[in-house]
């Protein structure tokens, strides 16, 4: 659950607001110098947010880690690796190859 809420704070919601700010600013040509100053404002704002969840939550991943690993079998599968004290990964078999795809230990 902190994955998904640091991947809307850091990633998300910086790209969503100086997009929309960014087109705020280049196609309304009778802003006002109030609104130029709220639009960079909210620009600094979203980033100085997003340094600051990202230093709070550093042990926090948003991405899993993957093993891949040469294997002689060829086939296809998707499947469960139930491992010990709840490591739960999955399997991905394709023809020569495997990928195993497990959440980062904390």
């Amino acid at each position: 659950m902190k994955s998904i809420v640091k991947l809307f704070y850091v990633v998300l919601l910086p790209i969503v607001v100086i997009t929309t700010a960014l087109c705020y600013l280049f196609t309304d040509i009778h802003m006002s110098g109030l609104a130029n100053v709220i639009c960079v404002l909210s620009i600094i704002t979203v980033i100085s947010n997003s340094f600051f969840w990202m230093v709070h939550w550093d042990n926090t991943s948003m991405v899993p880690v993957v093993n891949f690993e040469f294997q002689p079998v060829f086939g296809l599968a998707i499947g469960v690796d139930n491992g010990y004290k709840k490591d739960v990964a999955l399997m991905i078999v394709l023809p020569f190859m495997t990928l195993e795809i497990k959440r980062r230990k904390k």
